[in-house]
């Protein structure tokens, strides 16, 4: 039985942790949104070299564009740190040591911190703007794996800090194939980083420009978008055969439906990246295809969740 604090009252408003650790995974994918906004729109230099604070200062006066939208991220995402402070201090306060929700809000604010880490980086090393460099190129894919990170636990701990979860001893095949997902799933989305980060720094003007591209890339980043495509086909086709094996192994309606949001997030998302090439990658198709790929993540997570655990009676 948990322990301590089990919901927050703020006015009329009733807030359980569950609820809670939920609603900062919806928001950090809003802020990871954000974030792409500013690489899509040129504004990560829009505070210089600055970190923590803003050209200068702590809350910029200025009308550029380009400052407001990266001070936008920054303030948002110093919103989610102290969401993820909250959820592990609430985590100590609801729940017994050793419970799996304290570990995974803390592995969450871990990934929070290293997060704002890299993003300094990326600031102080000034690889933002337009900059084309080796380094901005190496650490997009390391800032895109640990965001995934950063949303699944947050998404776990909301699931583990149901009643009892009891950990169940799957086969095998279960275990390996849950892994393969995880990894698959990562890989394809570092590789869609660096797939965005080319797109953004050398559009194409047509689909003929885009094809010459792709069949004769002599551009670095040309060459690394090539391996997007290639690990979406192979790790999508991977993902269906696993939630189709999933589903007809485990005849539980949370393990049917999370195989299902799966194979459809896999389908839209295919639709939505052949329509990002075709259409030259317009912003606004991005932030849709960015969209897409985290509540595929969120799919993969809840299928191996359910199909590793179950779920017993509270103990009164």
């Amino acid at each position: 039985m948990q322990h301590g604090i089990k919901t927050l009252t703020l006015g009329p408003v009733k807030l359980d942790f569950t609820t809670f650790a939920w609603l900062l995974f919806a928001y950090n994918v809003l802020v990871i949104l954000w974030g792409a906004w500013v690489r899509i729109t040129g504004s990560g230099a829009g505070c210089g070299d600055h970190w923590p604070d803003c050209n200068g200062t702590i809350f910029p006066r200025t009308h550029q564009v380009e400052s407001l939208i990266e001070f936008t991220h920054r303030a948002t995402s110093a919103l989610s740190g102290f969401g993820a402070i909250g959820l592990v201090v609430w985590s100590r306060l609801a729940y017994p040591k050793k419970h799996p929700a304290r570990t995974l809000a803390g592995w969450h604010l871990g990934f929070v911190i290293l997060e704002g880490l890299v993003g300094a980086l990326l600031v102080k090393k000034e690889w933002v703007g337009q900059d084309e460099s080796f380094g901005r190129a190496l650490f997009m894919p390391i800032h895109m794996a640990n965001t995934l990170l950063l949303t699944g636990t947050a998404a776990l701990t909301a699931l583990r800090s149901q009643p009892r979860p009891a950990v169940l001893k799957p086969l095998l095949w279960v275990r390996i194939s849950l892994w393969v997902a995880v990894v698959g799933t990562i890989l394809m989305g570092m590789s869609g980083a660096v797939a965005a980060l080319g797109n953004t720094l050398n559009p194409v003007d047509s689909l003929q420009e885009g094809l010459s591209r792709a069949l004769t890339p002599r551009y670095y980043l040309d060459q690394l978008k090539l391996l997007h495509p290639s690990l979406t086909v192979i790790t999508s086709v991977l993902l269906v055969a696993w939630a189709r094996v999933m589903a007809s192994r485990f005849q539980v309606n949370p393990v049917q439906n999370a195989a299902a949001m799966l194979q459809t997030a896999i389908l839209l998302q295919v639709i939505a990246g052949i329509f990002n090439y075709l259409l030259h990658a317009p912003g606004w198709l991005q932030v849709l295809h960015l969209l897409l790929a985290c509540l595929l993540w969120l799919a993969v997570i809840l299928l191996g969740y359910h199909g590793w655990v179950q779920r017993e009676k509270e103990t009164p």
